[in-house]
């Protein structure tokens, strides 16, 4: 009968109405006036829908007041099970080819989405972006093992006496190649803590500022896992940049390093 009439969710009803009770008040929706006749008890997410902050109005007063046409723009299906659901989509694509006088499938005016669809896209999406984020921190770790490969090779030319010093004294070759290796390690492992330590911090501002400023429940989780990797990573890069350095130094002639200035 195309009543101007709606049922509101909870979270509108409190936004617009407070605490007083909102059936027979009337709100706007598109400049049109709508009377509230019911509102929907607490009940959150269902799927695509958070039913706290809805306005459900029949279709039929959508089409002429809202949108202004006279079709339905989308259909949501529920199939008996997931072994119907391909059966279900051939189904309505012919159902729509004929309704629409469509021959050719390739001129269809209408497209179906299924959660198998929107959970491969969803995939490609993050599989992209993961991609990216792997590429972006693959640079970064080129970057700052460079950096830690140039601060060995000062370190180790700055410190030409100190090893002329220790081969002096019995130190062989591995003793030195040993020692600044570990200490490649020690520095790339500490910016790797330190890492975790600032990306745990941001992770609990973010998921704080979520729950109380945006309303948006975000859980904190603190991946043990992850931040292994992510440590061991950091001494894997010292270990491989270091080398170089740790080389050299350790190939210094004890007279020569003895007697540098």
């Amino acid at each position: 009968s195309k009543a101007r009439v709606v049922v509101i969710g909870t979270d509108v009803k409190n936004e617009l109405f407070g605490q007083s009770d909102a059936v027979g008040e009337k709100i706007k929706v598109k400049n049109q006036d709508f009377r509230v006749i019911g509102v929907l008890p607490p009940k959150g997410q269902v799927l695509i829908f958070n039913f706290d902050k809805i306005v459900i109005t029949p279709y039929t007063s959508a089409q002429q007041y809202i949108f202004g046409t006279k079709y339905f723009n989308r259909l949501i299906v529920q199939a008996d099970n997931d072994e119907d659901v391909p059966q279900t989509v051939s189904d309505i694509e012919d159902t729509l080819r004929v309704l629409h006088g469509i021959t050719d499938p390739s001129e269809d005016d209408f497209f179906v989405v299924t959660q198998e669809g929107i959970s491969d896209t969803l995939s490609t999406v993050t599989g992209t972006i993961t991609l990216f984020l792997s590429s972006v921190a693959a640079i970064a770790l080129l970057v700052g093992g460079i950096g830690i490969m140039n601060i060995m090779l000062v370190s180790a030319t700055e410190r030409r006496k100190e090893i002329g010093l220790r081969k002096a004294l019995g130190a062989t070759n591995r003793h030195i190649l040993v020692q600044f290796l570990i200490e490649s390690i020690t520095l790339t492992g500490i910016g790797g803590i330190i890492g975790i330590i600032f990306g745990t911090l941001l992770a609990i501002g973010a998921s704080t500022a979520l729950t109380f400023f945006m309303n948006i429940p975000w859980a904190f989780s603190f991946p043990t896992g992850a931040a292994v990797i992510g440590f061991l990573v950091s001494a894997f890069v010292g270990l491989v940049f270091g080398i170089s350095p740790a080389r050299k130094a350790s190939l210094k002639s004890p007279v020569e390093a003895m007697f540098y200035d």
